[in-house]
């Protein structure tokens, strides 16, 4: 997080002559730790102010037809307790529906079993402790239908979180189908989004793209860009956020100041769903 914010304050200068992006941004969040809460309520109150939140129901490949600011659609992976305990205590204070993407086979698990799976799978590159038990719990089946109720969507994001690209086909079709078919039976509702798990272009390849094309109306990823700049709905991007990062630098990324760090990433989206 020093080198991030030593890099960003270095760049400051020069992301200011960067012409922000219009339109609609999808942002991710992962886990929020307690001690970010606080971060995530300034960034809820920086979003309202300069952008605005968009609903689910805008999100939609569709080329901008107005110069218009930039509007925020909000979305959470994994499926961490504290997306549950920031919906209730903040996202509700603001008025805001976020798209929730869990992964199946983290809901529910204990404190012990959510930190190994989240050593596992979900932060394979880095070390967990045991003093992180509680701040890696999962959420349990009736946090994810109480957001439910609460009228956020929930979206499927595979069932262990396994780059795809180095599954088998009948391994993919278990992590992107068949975990999306019991995840809405278990809610009891139409599960439309989907997220890929990871966000380099090498964690996914064109028959999981095509697999998931065909089950969800929308799918996710999480490459950086704007609605606008994606190939489609089925490979939409999202700028992540880091919490903790400086206010001003999560708003130089939902204006899309950052892309040109990651223009042949897009190009390289761009031309591996040309084959769609």
């Amino acid at each position: 997080l020093v080198a991030r914010k030593l890099k960003g304050t270095l760049l400051r200068p020069f992301l200011s002559l960067i012409r922000r992006e219009k339109g609609l941004v999808v942002i991710t969040l992962h886990n929020i730790r307690v001690i970010d809460f606080k971060w995530f309520d300034q960034l809820m109150q920086l979003i309202k102010s300069n952008f605005g939140f968009a609903t689910v129901e805008e999100i939609g490949f569709r080329p901008i037809t107005q110069p218009t600011v930039a509007k925020v659609v909000l979305t959470f992976d994994d499926g961490f307790t504290s997306n549950r305990i920031l919906a209730d205590k903040i996202l509700s204070k603001y008025g805001v529906k976020a798209i929730f993407f869990v992964t199946e086979g983290f809901i529910g698990l204990g404190e012990e079993e959510s930190l190994k799976f989240a050593q596992r799978n979900l932060y394979p590159n880095s070390i967990l402790t045991n003093n992180q038990k509680s701040e890696c719990k999962s959420m349990s089946w009736d946090d994810v239908g109480w957001l439910v109720d609460q009228g956020h969507t929930i979206g499927a994001h595979t069932r262990t979180h396994p780059k795809l690209s180095s599954l088998t086909e009948e391994e993919c079709f278990d992590e992107i189908i068949k975990s999306a078919d019991q995840l809405e039976k278990r809610i009891a509702h139409r599960i439309n989004h989907f997220a890929f798990s990871f966000w380099t272009m090498e964690s996914v390849n064109l028959s999981s793209i095509k697999m998931a094309t065909g089950r969800f109306e929308f799918v996710f990823s999480n490459v950086r860009g704007s609605i606008e700049k994606s190939p489609g709905n089925h490979f939409l991007f999202r700028q992540n956020l880091v919490p903790g990062d400086p206010l001003w630098l999560s708003k130089a990324m939902i204006e899309g100041r950052l892309d040109w760090r990651y223009r042949k990433v897009r190009q390289l989206a761009h031309t591996k769903l040309s084959g769609l």
